[in-house]
């Protein structure tokens, strides 16, 4: 049922399994998408908006709350991981640039490397500077944004509604 990975690949998480690495970009079954560390930095998530959106839509937010926790505030953080879930959601927004297709490679010494190739099922996700904005604007829309509480019971639809009156006059 997946479509595609969208991975963010930063050296801590590539390093600290190698021989994982290696495999899940030899053996994954349908194409993979990497979002490197680089992009991350050059979209950093505007620290900011923690106290202005956030406290908005939910005063007691935990992510807020961790992120208060982290460091003195305010801070702008890295959004490598963010990024790619960004892409994974919403791919067809045009977010970001896409690379040709290709393959990427993990080396021995937790390196990463990518070459075009036509028949290759990876691809590369690179900051394009015009979605700059846009994309900072997504992320705290979509991460302040009020949480949906799940109803237990579906509303009654008119339709239904109708349906009911139809059969208590057929009997």
């Amino acid at each position: 049922k997946i479509k595609y990975l969208s991975v963010a690949l930063t050296e801590h998480n590539v390093k600290a399994d190698i021989p994982a690495a290696k495999k899940l970009f030899a053996e994954w079954p349908t194409p993979v998408t990497m979002l490197t560390e680089d992009v991350g930095a050059a979209l950093p998530f505007p620290g900011a908006s923690i106290d202005k959106e956030f406290a908005a839509a939910v005063p007691d937010n935990p992510v807020a709350d961790a992120y208060r926790a982290n460091r003195p505030m305010p801070y702008d953080a890295p959004s490598t991981a963010m990024a790619a879930a960004l892409y994974a959601g919403r791919p067809k927004e045009g977010y970001f640039k896409v690379s040709d297709p290709g393959t990427i490679a993990i080396h021995d010494d937790g390196r990463v490397s990518f070459a075009t190739n036509p028949q290759g099922k990876h691809q590369q996700l690179m900051l394009d500077p015009a979605q700059k904005d846009t994309v900072l604007k997504a992320y705290v829309d979509l991460a302040s944004a009020k949480p949906v509480i799940p109803q237990r019971f579906r509303p009654p639809v008119k339709a239904d509604a109708d349906k009911k009156d139809d059969i208590s006059e057929k009997k």
